[in-house]
């Protein structure tokens, strides 16, 4: 056996190990959604009613009426274009009831919980150089309360959650082009994760070599921005707006006050682990880990800015365009994806500490 084989063989095995290993977190979060959906309604209803707003949208794309919340009337009026797309399947289950339809669009919703799940140990293995710290950093985002609860919720969430991640993951490993691509892709999941391409785009052009940025410059641009333009223009062409109607009805003009900011905060910190003091370590914690890895690679400055950074300015923003109130879930899901994210850091964060007394 060459040496080459012997490398391949090497990386095939412990990829085996890493999957094999990952069944740990994967049955933790599987009994965690068994739990909640046992109650009554979990699996075959859902807590808001823009959930079954997003059911509309992806029976038409189902069906293949486009975008069509009244039959042959194209509308703009989806903040999620994407998760409509994605769970549009779901609804060539209709012959067997409306249950049916939900039961599968909370699969999809599962299956996509999972590949979070696997990316959270994929970062935290290896940030922490140990396939340890990436399974406790992934079982105890398993336990999440808030990311079980968006799971079943019917909304976007996993979806945006999903793309975030895993574009994180890309970048940490400087693989641009799939990075760039699935950040292109959370622009259509919700309007604020706009923010993340411009910041993809300057993290590429800081560190990417010249070689890569030549590549770029002929094709993947137009590629990347491709999702959000294209919808950008069928919201003009049908509503005379660059984003969804409902976008402008929900949001307001940016004021960040001090009142804004706490409900905000509140709102972040009302549920899950983000409610307990451990957050507050996890997340500096994470911030430590994150730092001393970036002495040694631009990987650890990486996952500071999309996990840290980036999160905090898109709680700012929502937290200064939108109404918020801690009486219900319709009035915090915004946040949902900044508390999901910052809380990725906190378990990564955990189980570096973890790994770092115990070794």
């Amino acid at each position: 056996m060459t040496r080459d084989d012997g490398s391949i063989h090497h990386d095939r095995h412990s990829a085996a190990r890493n999957w094999a290993s990952f069944l740990i977190p994967a049955l933790i979060f599987l009994c965690g959604i068994a739990f909640f959906a046992a109650r009554p309604f979990s699996l075959t209803d859902y807590p808001l009613d823009d959930a079954w707003i997003h059911r509309v949208y992806a029976r038409s794309v189902a069906h293949g009426d486009g975008f069509a919340y009244n039959p042959g009337v194209q509308e703009a009026g989806s903040t999620s274009p994407l998760w409509a797309v994605v769970t549009a399947p779901a609804h060539w289950f209709e012959p067997l009831g409306t249950k049916a339809v939900v039961i599968v669009a909370k699969i999809v919703a599962v299956l996509l919980g999972l590949v979070s799940l696997r990316i959270v140990q994929g970062v935290g293995q290896y940030l922490g150089g140990s396939r340890a710290s990436g399974v406790v950093a992934a079982s105890l985002f398993a336990l999440e309360p808030r990311f079980l609860f968006s799971t079943l919720s019917g909304m976007e969430t996993p979806l945006l959650l999903m793309l975030w991640l895993s574009a994180t993951l890309a970048l940490i490993h400087k693989r641009w082009a799939l990075s760039l691509i699935l950040f292109g892709l959370s622009a259509v999941t919700r309007p604020e994760a706009l923010i993340l391409l411009p910041v993809c785009f300057l993290a590429w052009f800081l560190i990417a070599g010249r070689k890569e940025r030549g590549v770029f410059r002929k094709s993947l641009g137009i590629i990347c921005c491709l999702p959000a333009l294209l919808w950008a223009v069928f919201c003009e062409m049908v509503t005379g707006h660059w984003l969804p109607n409902t976008f402008y009805l929900k949001a307001q003009s940016f004021h960040l006050g001090g009142d804004q900011f706490a409900i905000a905060w509140s709102a972040l910190r009302q549920h899950g682990i983000a409610s307990v003091p451990v957050f507050v370590v996890g997340v500096a914690a994470g911030a430590a880990f994150g730092l001393l890895r970036a002495r040694r690679s631009v990987s650890g400055w990486l996952m500071l800015l999309f996990l840290l950074g980036v999160p905090l300015v898109y709680f700012l923003g929502v937290a200064g365009t939108r109404e918020i109130s801690l009486s219900g879930y319709y009035w915090t899901r915004w946040i949902d994806p900044v508390a999901l994210v910052l809380t990725v850091l906190t378990c990564i964060g955990i189980a570096l500490l973890l790994s770092a007394t115990t070794s």
